[in-house]
């Protein structure tokens, strides 16, 4: 007899369950070429919601982009990241992708906004839940205050540019990857109508119980 982990059992569902619903996506009106930016602050679950869904399209990483294309430099200790050219990166991909996919793209990073995509997803997260996230992947203090500061303020959304690119977001605080992936199949689906600013996760005001 067959035996399956725990684990794994719990993936070989969540498998089916977004093969389902892309079965029903692919079903309807809407057109699977899509640039979809998937943008957050580190830890907001961006990486897991991408594995979740890479069985529906092409996953690309930002900073894979950029260092295919000479655009990513070397690692700045002050930042404890590698710096992105996206200034530039964004020029060559512009060029590059002038014409649609051949389906579902998945541009995964919390610099994705920028790039030239069809429309942009941002995770959140609760900044408390945020921290312990990120006290377990080992970032230094500094680099945690920064990102739970970072999402505290308004996460992606400071850098929002009024366009015509659809944006809307997802709380991942305490939501599965296949949950978020529902939502995301689900928004793609209803015409991916943008989220109002007043209706943006505002952290603040919900500690402070307004």
């Amino acid at each position: 007899m067959l035996h399956v982990s725990r684990q794994a059992f719990h993936g070989i569902i969540v498998r089916i369950t977004i093969a389902l619903m892309w079965g029903v996506y692919a079903g309807s009106g809407v057109t699977g070429a899509l640039r979809v930016g998937l943008t957050g602050t580190p830890g907001t679950g961006k990486t897991t919601v991408a594995k979740a869904i890479s069985d529906l399209g092409v996953i690309l990483n930002v900073s894979d982009l950029a260092e295919e294309r000479g655009f990513l430099g070397s690692f700045e200790p002050d930042e404890e990241v590698k710096e992105i050219d996206i200034e530039n990166l964004v020029l060559v991909l512009e060029e590059e992708w002038i014409t649609e996919p051949d389906g579902l793209t998945i541009i995964e990073g919390h610099l994705a906004h920028h790039l030239p995509c069809d429309v942009v997803v941002v995770l959140r997260c609760d900044p408390d839940i945020l921290r312990e996230r990120l006290e377990k992947r080992g970032y230094s203090e500094k680099k945690i205050n920064d990102n739970v500061e970072w999402e505290l303020m308004g996460s992606m959304w400071n850098e929002y540019e009024d366009t015509n690119v659809p944006w809307t977001e997802f709380d991942c605080s305490n939501s599965s990857a296949s949950d978020i992936v529902k939502s995301i199949i689900e928004w793609l689906d209803s015409g991916m109508q943008s989220t109002q600013s007043s209706m943006v996760l505002d952290w603040v005001s919900r500690k402070e119980g307004i």
